[in-house]
């Protein structure tokens, strides 16, 4: 009994020491809105108009900020964290000017794996760049005269932020700049670390 009570105070003990390292993160996130650039949206586009069936619509596309939400163990050590990332967008475009108009609306989630380094570790801030590559899956639904179309895709997903910051011990506040299909400019986010 004694021998099952040492082992486990010594796996609590070890569960606890490894906890200690944990981050978890919820944000929002702004995007250039050109997916040309591989952006966050595809219904978006520079101009404001576009030809459907040959027929001309005018439009406007709107975009949602990002949702985004991280976690993942850093090891202090070696100055690297390994993290999971899932970003969700939904953005929507109502067309104008033919016989009916058109309606498009977006879902997209993202599910990347990233690696952090920090390129300074303290209790107080932290300075870190961020890789990750992962999976984009999106939904589409385009109704017109009262019918819908859906479509979904899996495709490649990435993340490249060269610069991060995060402030304070346990509740923290992140500031990240970057580019990637889940976001791409500047992303927000608050957290806690264990």
């Amino acid at each position: 009994m004694r021998k099952t009570i040492l082992a486990l105070v010594c796996a609590l003990s070890c569960t606890v020491c490894f906890a200690q390292h944990w981050d978890f993160n919820i944000g929002l996130a702004l995007s250039l809105p050109d997916r040309y650039l591989f952006g966050n949206s595809d219904i978006y586009d520079d101009s404001g108009t576009t030809t459907v069936n040959g027929v001309s619509y005018s439009k406007d596309p709107k975009i949602l900020p990002t949702i985004t939400a991280e976690a993942g163990y850093v090891f202090p050590n070696n100055r690297i964290g390994a993290f999971m990332g899932a970003y969700w967008t939904y953005a929507w475009n109502d067309l104008y000017g033919g016989p009916s108009p058109l309606y498009e609306k977006e879902h997209i989630l993202h599910l990347v794996p990233q690696v952090r380094v920090y390129y300074m570790y303290s209790d107080k801030m932290r300075m870190y760049g961020t890789l990750g590559m992962g999976v984009r899956y999106r939904t589409f639904a385009e109704t017109f005269e009262g019918d819908t179309i859906r479509s979904n895709y899996l495709s490649f997903s990435y993340v490249l932020s060269p610069f991060g910051m995060s402030f304070f011990d346990k509740w923290t506040v992140s500031f990240d700049v970057g580019y990637g299909s889940p976001w791409s400019m500047v992303k927000l986010s608050a957290g806690y670390r264990f």
